[in-house]
């Protein structure tokens, strides 16, 4: 799976099946004319590292928006998880398709990084609060964007929240459970042993002759029964052992299944990720 990329010539079609993937950039060189230059950009490092920020920002747009966001609060742990989400996103997932500015941005933009990339890198956590400190570390970052740079960015965030707060709580709920399920001790640091956990998901797995990764689609529920329709190529599972129910109906699930050559189902095995439903047309399959 990868992040699906519109190609440029305006065709909505995929990239790489229209006019070819975009050419990489390997190395990029950047002046500095001056001591005072070079203790610059050796600060931003230091504090852009905080949030793991590629080296890439430091010479754009955002990277110097991000980095003074940090420094208002430096010892604020909400934010510099915001950062790190951000920062990734516009680093790494979207490297040289990043918007020219944040007024060249797009309402995509934002929903792509509440439902794509902030479910990717969602943390599992007994509280099961990341949803809201999130949302809340969005919508106080754009206020400030919008002052500092003139942006109108707000309300667009105050209707992706109201459409997707509800849906993205249920992906963090079913994200926890099923991670509980393979790794009951995930919580207790002292008492886990995460490879001991790991090596018993590979012998589940060895058991079947047949398993599938990929991002499904929840159709449908009935008792123990899960219908999931892989997204890739739209054919529908029936799986058991899958703990959802009728209200997470669309949801995404980033998850394996097996089955043996005897069986009628697939068994649910693990799952990696939970996307809200809209997430699909972020994402594209080679």
């Amino acid at each position: 799976m990868r992040r699906l990329i519109l190609c440029n010539c305006g065709s909505g079609k995929d990239q790489v099946i229209c006019c070819g993937p975009i050419p990489q950039v390997k190395v990029r060189k950047f002046p500095i004319n001056c001591e005072q230059e070079r203790k610059e950009v050796l600060q931003n490092i230091q504090i852009s590292s905080q949030f793991n920020m590629r080296y890439r920002g430091l010479f754009e747009y955002y990277g110097k928006d991000l980095i003074a966001y940090k420094r208002e609060k430096p010892r604020d742990q909400n934010r510099n998880e915001f950062l790190r989400i951000i920062s990734i996103f516009m680093s790494f997932y979207l490297e040289d398709t990043c918007p020219t500015s944040w007024e060249n941005c797009q309402p995509s933009f934002w929903e792509e990084l509440m439902i794509t990339i902030f479910p990717l890198h969602m943390h599992v956590t007994p509280q099961k609060k990341e949803v809201e400190k999130f949302l809340h570390e969005l919508k106080k970052f754009v206020r400030w964007l919008d002052r500092r740079v003139g942006t109108s960015w707000s309300l667009t965030i105050e209707n992706h929240i109201n459409k997707y707060h509800d849906e993205l709580k249920m992906c963090e709920v079913l994200l926890n459970t099923h991670f509980l399920l393979h790794f009951p001790q995930i919580h207790k640091s002292d008492n886990w042993d995460p490879l001991q956990n790991i090596k018993k998901l590979k012998e589940d797995s060895s058991e079947f002759n047949n398993t599938i990764n990929s991002i499904f689609k929840i159709c449908s529920t009935h008792e123990n029964t899960t219908v999931l329709k892989d997204i890739s190529d739209d054919r529908d599972f029936y799986v058991i052992g899958l703990d959802c129910n009728q209200t997470m109906e669309g949801i995404l699930l980033d998850c394996s299944i097996g089955k043996k050559d005897s069986d009628i189902y697939w068994h649910w095995l693990f799952t990696e990720g939970v996307y809200p439903g809209n997430t699909s047309k972020y994402i594209s399959f080679d």
